[in-house]
């Protein structure tokens, strides 16, 4: 299999096919269309998401429990609590343990989140430390599924694409920026690495009216819709050229040869509503750039148009991130 988020095929085949629901309290479960889960309670909804921290490199643990976060926030939840489970390798010492155990609790505190539990275990399979981690928060917003989209409804898309990608890039290969940029453009692309939350967004989307979220993550833009389409079942036309990006993804991705539309998007969200012009006006004026990139279509294509070409957009092939890391 290829490495990263296994294919929506092989996900649809080997891995929803074999799920059952089995508990009427889990309102929103496993999915094409949900990155977290929904199990209502008494009087409140638990909204959860989970990750595994397996592929080791600077600032991996505040990008993947930012990705989490993302997916509490795009179901109308607030993040409360995480059960953390570590496996170590054997020739693993306390004091690292320790070490990282302080980097966790610091991530997780930026975000007002208790590390509440969890499991630590040394095993001789494995030969550096693997993090598996739950995120649990309460639903406070009301969220419309993608399953209930409808024709003619717009997309608007937040910040740039590949905020993600650009900044873990620039952090880890600042030698190599550097070598063609000056210093303090390079520091620029590095600070993109704090864009990476969409909380703001979120919030701002759903006090703003009836809304469905997903924001990108792995795969970049155009995986991010194509997921929502396949959430949807229904189509898209997307104008390529009212796609935002910001210059330095574009630099970054020339210097490493990449494609940024295929570019890890983590820090951007996709936001499906009736009136996407209202909803960009309300985003800047809090300070959040935002365009209105597409339209819902009934036609069930993937339509994307740059100009006077128009092409189809084609399912999900891994992320470019993975050519550098």
């Amino acid at each position: 299999m290829r490495r990263g988020k296994i294919s929506e095929i092989a996900l649809k085949r080997s891995v929803l096919k074999n799920i059952k629901n089995r508990n009427a309290k889990v309102i929103r479960g496993a999915d094409l269309s949900n990155d977290a889960c929904e199990i209502q309670l008494e009087d409140v909804t638990v909204v959860m998401s989970s990750n595994c921290i397996e592929t080791w490199f600077d600032g991996c643990i505040e990008f993947n429990v930012a990705k989490e976060m993302n997916n509490i926030y795009v179901q109308g939840g607030i993040p409360l609590a995480a059960e953390v489970s570590i496996a170590l390798p054997l020739e693993y010492e306390e004091k690292q343990l320790g070490k990282l155990m302080r980097k966790l609790d610091e991530v997780f505190g930026k975000y007002n989140v208790q590390i509440s539990g969890g499991h630590t275990t040394v095993s001789a399979n494995v030969n550096q430390p693997i993090i598996m981690f739950t995120i649990m928060g309460s639903k406070c917003y009301n969220v419309n599924c993608l399953k209930d989209v409808k024709p003619g409804q717009q997309i608007v898309m937040t910040k740039s694409i590949a905020v993600g990608g650009t900044g873990l890039i620039s952090n880890a290969k600042t030698d190599i920026l550097k070598e063609k940029f000056i210093n303090t453009y390079v520091d620029k692309c590095k600070d993109i690495i704090n864009y990476i939350s969409i909380e703001d967004e979120s919030r701002i989307a759903l006090e703003c009216g009836e809304v469905a979220l997903h924001d990108i993550s792995t795969g970049g833009v155009f995986a991010g819709v194509w997921e929502l389409t396949s959430a949807s079942g229904l189509g898209v036309k997307i104008e390529l050229q009212k796609i935002p990006v910001w210059q330095e993804t574009i630099e970054v991705s020339e210097v490493f040869d990449i494609n940024p539309y295929m570019l890890d998007g983590t820090g951007s969200l996709l936001i499906v509503t009736n009136n996407g012009e209202r909803l960009v006006d309300v985003l800047e004026e809090k300070g959040i750039n935002a365009s209105v990139i597409g339209i819902i279509t009934s036609d069930k294509n993937r339509v994307l148009i740059n100009g006077d070409e128009t092409r189809f957009l084609e399912p999900q092939r891994g992320d470019e991130i993975y050519k550098l890391f």
